[in-house]
């Protein structure tokens, strides 16, 4: 914490990590401006050692900060020192004070002596540290595995309609075909054909599209709490939907081009398996075959991800708002 290079960005790490632990966004940003009033910006970081040691419950005193007078502060200095007190905490804070060496300041509970204070001190905030790093990727684990799950689902259902549609685009130009003319000629089974690089693309690429907008959104430090009034925050959302979007695409493209070859071939003419395909395609073009037509693929994902993703996120902001 002494080595943060403001206490905006202290202000920031703080609320960060509140939400991941789940608190509500609203309740605290009140806890920390309670504090901030209290002991000075410079001493907010005392509200997260007290949150976490007391699993929170300081969240719900944060509305009371005017009722409640400031807590006992003693700076000790080289061979002097005072001290001011005031009423009952009311159960909010913890008694704290401040140990000065040299310039800098060091929290410390002045219930216990001061060097088992600077000891906790420094073990809390590389726990503080470990576990928000710890939280941050089970955050993006979560996230993947939730959209792998909802896209492995959408993949049955959009199996059947993405083969006839490939049928249909692969016709000549005098033949025509019907959706039921499609379906009847495969058959129900036929509907599924190509089920496996299907599910990969749907299911695996919707993991690498979300997780690539929830990094790129933590790397720009979109919706950090210090930074909610940034004039870039627009922008900088819709490039991170728009690096969702390409870093997908380029995740499962190859097997999109073997989904489409292998529905293209219903009749089973030139393709036996999956494999059969993947093998005749790299031996024929090689590893830059599977990734024939990318370019007209992100010319269109780019843009709909970036407008997609930035309006499903803009308005989950707002609902959680109100």
């Amino acid at each position: 914490y002494i080595a943060a290079p403001s206490p905006t960005t202290i202000m920031s790490e703080c609320l960060q990590t509140l939400i991941c632990m789940g608190f509500p966004e609203r309740s605290a940003e009140a806890a920390l401006k309670a504090v901030a009033e209290r002991q000075g910006v410079p001493e907010v970081t005392l509200v997260v050692d007290y949150l976490l040691a007391s699993g929170g419950s300081g969240l719900h005193t944060s509305n009371s900060s005017s009722n409640t007078t400031s807590n006992t502060t003693t700076t000790a200095t080289s061979g002097s020192s005072s001290s001011s007190s005031g009423g009952g905490n009311g159960g909010s804070l913890p008694h704290l004070a401040t140990h000065t060496p040299g310039n800098r300041q060091v929290p410390v509970a002045d219930s216990v002596g001061s060097h088992e204070s600077d000891s906790h001190v420094g073990s809390s905030s590389s726990s503080s540290s470990a576990g928000s790093s710890t939280g941050s990727t089970s955050n993006m684990l979560c996230v993947f595995l939730s959209s792998v799950a909802g896209g492995s689902l959408v993949a049955f259902i959009t199996a059947p309609m993405t083969n006839v549609k490939v049928q249909q685009q692969t016709l000549k130009a005098s033949a025509s075909l019907t959706m039921a003319e499609a379906a009847r000629r495969v058959g129900p089974r036929g509907l599924y054909k190509a089920f496996g690089p299907h599910l990969l693309v749907e299911g695996f690429g919707r993991g690498v599209y979300m997780v690539g907008f929830e990094g790129s959104k933590k790397l720009l430090g979109v919706d950090e709490g210090s930074r909610q009034n940034d004039p870039f925050d627009l922008p900088k959302r819709v490039l991170c939907g728009s690096c969702g979007g390409a870093s997908a695409w380029f995740a499962v493209y190859p097997a999109d081009t073997i989904r489409n070859r292998l529905m293209r071939d219903w009749e089973r003419k030139l393709y036996a398996s999956t494999m059969d395909c993947l093998k005749q395609s790299l031996k024929l073009h090689g590893i830059p075959g599977l990734y024939q037509g990318l370019m007209y693929s992100l010319v269109r994902a780019i843009p709909a991800a970036g407008v997609t993703l930035t309006t499903y996120d803009l308005m989950m902001n707002a609902l959680k708002r109100e």
